[in-house]
């Protein structure tokens, strides 16, 4: 007998499709990741702008990809992804490269009033990389997901995606 005679009963059970074809979507999903971040030198090779701090570049729900580089190779200008070390940002931040010491950089918002006390000194070991391509708007299905699911840590709103307006 083989694999499919056995299993015939699978084939009309639409919860076994159905679980079948979520599992091998998150395996292509996770591998294509894996595989984007080698391939561009980086265990982040893709963020979703979650704010309206670099807008008009990047607004909310806008998939950035990014491209690892050595901390030589980093300059005043540049948009890079680094990790904040602070208790109030959890996740990948996207700003822009202001201040480049030997040791460390600073960075902020495109639009923001100021710098964030994390943006002051950010070393080489909290950078991704820099930001080189942008897919407009497609990550607002991972907001709103997010959103539905309760991942955000805030109470569920219909329309919680920020309409980003210049602030400076």
């Amino acid at each position: 007998m083989n694999f499919l005679d056995e299993n015939r009963g699978l084939k009309d059970n639409w919860i076994a499709d159905n679980i079948y074809f979520l599992a091998v979507a998150l395996i292509l999903a996770f591998g294509v990741i894996q595989t984007t971040g080698t391939a561009l030198e980086t265990d982040n090779p893709v963020v979703t702008v979650v704010s309206c701090s670099m807008y008009p570049e990047y607004k909310v729900g806008d998939v950035v990809m990014v491209k690892g580089e050595s901390f030589e190779n980093i300059n005043e200008g540049d948009v890079i992804v680094f990790d904040a070390e602070s208790q109030e940002v959890d996740i990948p931040v996207i700003h822009r490269v202001i201040s480049k010491g030997e040791n460390s950089l600073e960075t902020q918002g495109d639009n923001t009033q100021g710098q964030n006390e994390f943006e002051k000194d950010i070393r080489p070991d909290q950078i991704h990389g820099k930001a080189f391509f942008s897919i407009p708007r497609v990550g607002l299905v991972k907001l709103g997901t997010m959103d539905i699911l309760g991942l955000t840590g805030q109470p569920f709103v219909f329309d919680s995606i920020p309409a980003c307006e210049r602030v400076n």
